[in-house]
């Protein structure tokens, strides 16, 4: 299950396949759990991609293409997602005068024809140091690093059998090979034990009773004790 997508669009088709496979070789060297989607336009494939659920994105967007500006699609973008990093490629090098990088929170910007390879290598470092950010679950099993936000996190239960959490989202179920009081040590204070053996994210519950936790996706657990059951009560 990839946690990272990188969408490129640059209409210069052999400059698109040098971007993609730079960044294919650095994740597939730091063994980094991420997808590579690439588009030649702003088009309908690409904004069906713009607009599902991925949970982290990264765009590289040519600012000057035939059809569209890159700097147009960051600005629609920017109107529903202040999350995803955006990072803007061009022939151009003055053209980094012109962009508002603090208006659409861009990363950075990279000259095609100044160093490119070295300058887009250091942006992927540079986020994969965000990424490990105080907002995410990490963790690594079988040479895969996973990103988790903590926002997709419903709970966190321990499989004893195969000794591992069991990471539960809405579409996924990662094995992380750590205790269950190991995760939560990783986590921030909206989640909370509501049972001993699984930990809730309480920004996701939509209600809860006595014998059962309903989350915002209608998915339904029975792990929560009376304890838990009083003091959310008392919220």
């Amino acid at each position: 299950m990839r946690t990272l997508d990188y969408i490129l669009c640059d209409d210069n088709s052999i400059f698109l396949d040098k971007m993609k496979q730079l960044i294919d070789d650095y994740n597939f060297k730091y063994n980094i759990n991420a997808y590579v989607h690439a588009f030649t336009s702003y088009g309908k494939e690409f904004y069906e991609k713009m607009y599902d659920s991925s949970p982290q994105k990264v765009y590289i967007l040519d600012i000057e293409t035939p059809t569209k500006s890159g700097l147009d699609v960051a600005r629609e973008i920017r109107k529903f997602d202040y999350q995803s990093i955006i990072i803007f490629v061009s022939t151009h090098s003055d053209m980094a005068r012109n962009i508002s990088m603090d208006l659409l929170s861009v990363l950075t910007f990279i000259p095609k024809f100044d160093d490119f390879e070295r300058r887009l290598l250091l942006a992927i470092h540079k986020i994969q140091e965000m990424m490990k950010s105080k907002n995410k679950f990490i963790f690594k099993e079988k040479e895969t690093t996973y990103h988790i936000h903590y926002d997709e996190i419903l709970y966190i239960t321990y499989d004893s059998e195969i000794r591992k959490s069991m990471i539960v989202t809405n579409d996924h179920i990662y094995e992380a090979p750590l205790s269950l009081k190991a995760c939560y040590q990783r986590l921030n204070h909206e989640f909370k034990y509501s049972h001993r053996s699984c930990i809730v994210n309480k920004n996701r519950i939509k209600k809860s009773t006595k014998k059962q936790i309903e989350f915002d996706n209608h998915k339904k657990i029975n792990l929560i004790s009376d304890m838990f059951f009083e003091e959310e009560k008392a919220h």
